[in-house]
């Protein structure tokens, strides 16, 4: 056996590794995008708030005060759709093999949506991350100016290598690091949800403990004045001012405050996240080699529109399985004009209704889906929580007892 034949498992395996790694990288973008075009919808901005569902805690009362802004977050929120969509087919290879010309101007629109988005987010980042604060969240706003200096500088130097230099491999890579900057929100939602919701919980439950000896079901967040002042400071009185500030931190608006206490640190992590990696990336060529596989095997052969293929695929072949029932309803009717006609009208309707029926079908599915996380969002911090400061509140009553 020669080196070569040797080699080609492994060759093979770094293949389908980097296919596999980005049609999971086009499903989740395609998720995150259903998942954010909710906030089109004014019964979203009206709901009492509910973990996920709702945007970031009570933020839309900060939007709804200027009409400015309300048009910007729609406009953010298109563009960032735009922008998840147009960077999952410029990751795709097929699309870029047969259709040059539409990678080409795919490429025109994710540039374009990419400055939409951020010309919008300056309009909203005086106000971004305040939630029931009164002002906006400093590290929200350091985080906006270096996310849209970093996001432009990588996708500059890709549009420069492709078109100035002819330097596919560098275009690709920058264009790689560019669409994983525009992904952020995704990973800033999995480490608040799954990570710094639970720690912020945590550290007011055991501060409460220790400087109120309130047990973790009393426990109520600091007053609504930043980050620091949500863990450390002392809950501001209901008889003054906002109703809802300093909720218990066992409730709905509980969690939406430690949502609102981690989402600048998270901001920070996601983005610190996808420059480390990149930087780790961009030390040697095994690093990269890892990631991407030999000659950047995972950008040359990957699909990452693949996810979508599946579902307009599926979808052609319902909407042709739903004609031939109901060519078969029509081809049923006897002999005479009227009922001939009633049947076709019939069949008609039928297609009709076959067609329609998936679309709630898949928004039930979706939003049950939606539901779900929120449950699972809401508890995992609760359990973390009260797993940390129910045995220390037991451990002081036991040392109380014992003085």
């Amino acid at each position: 056996m020669s080196s070569g034949d040797e080699l080609e498992p492994l060759h093979d395996d770094v293949h389908s590794r980097g296919r596999w790694s980005l049609e999971h990288v086009g499903a989740v973008f395609i998720v995150f995008s259903l998942f954010a075009a909710r906030l089109w919808s004014p019964a979203i901005w009206e709901l009492h708030y509910v973990p996920v569902i709702s945007p970031v805690y009570r933020q839309q009362e900060h939007w709804l005060a200027d009409r400015a802004r309300v048009l910007a977050v729609s406009a953010h929120v298109g563009c960032g759709v735009l922008m998840l969509l147009s960077a999952m087919l410029q990751l795709d290879e097929p699309t870029r093999s047969r259709w040059p010309w539409l990678h080409r101007w795919i490429g025109r629109l994710y540039v374009s949506a990419g400055l939409g988005a951020l010309l919008s987010l300056q309009w909203l980042r005086s106000a971004s991350g305040a939630g029931s604060a009164r002002h906006g969240d400093p590290l929200m706003r350091t985080f906006i100016d270096c996310s849209s200096v970093a996001w432009l500088g990588a996708t500059a130097y890709g549009i420069d290598a492709i078109v100035r230099r002819r330097d596919r491999r560098s275009h690709s890579r920058a264009m790689l690091l560019s669409a994983a900057l525009s992904s952020q929100p995704i990973l800033q939602r999995l480490l608040n949800a799954l990570l710094l919701s639970p720690c912020a919980m945590t550290i007011r439950c055991v501060y409460c403990l220790a400087a109120h000896g309130e047990p973790p079901w009393r426990a109520r967040w600091g007053a609504p004045d930043g980050a620091l002042s949500l863990l450390l400071a002392a809950p501001a009185p209901h008889d003054r001012g906002d109703a809802r500030a300093s909720p218990r931190v066992f409730s709905l608006d509980g969690y939406g405050e430690s949502e609102q206490a981690a989402f600048g640190l998270s901001a920070w992590l996601s983005l610190l996240g996808v420059l480390g990696a990149a930087c780790w990336m961009a030390r040697s060529p095994e690093n990269r080699r890892r990631v991407l596989g030999d000659e950047d095997a995972a950008l040359r052969t990957g699909g990452a529109a693949e996810a979508g293929r599946s579902l307009v695929d599926a979808a052609v072949r319902y909407a042709r399985l739903a004609r031939r029932l109901s060519s078969w309803a029509g081809a049923r009717a006897t002999c005479g004009v009227r009922l001939r006609c009633a049947a076709r009208g019939a069949a008609s309707a039928l297609l009709l209704a076959l067609l329609l029926v998936p679309l709630p079908l898949s928004l039930l599915l979706f939003g049950l889906l939606v539901v779900g996380l929120a449950a699972l969002a809401t508890v995992l911090p609760v359990a973390v929580a009260s797993t940390v400061a129910t045995p220390l509140w037991l451990a002081q009553g036991l040392i109380w007892t014992a003085t």
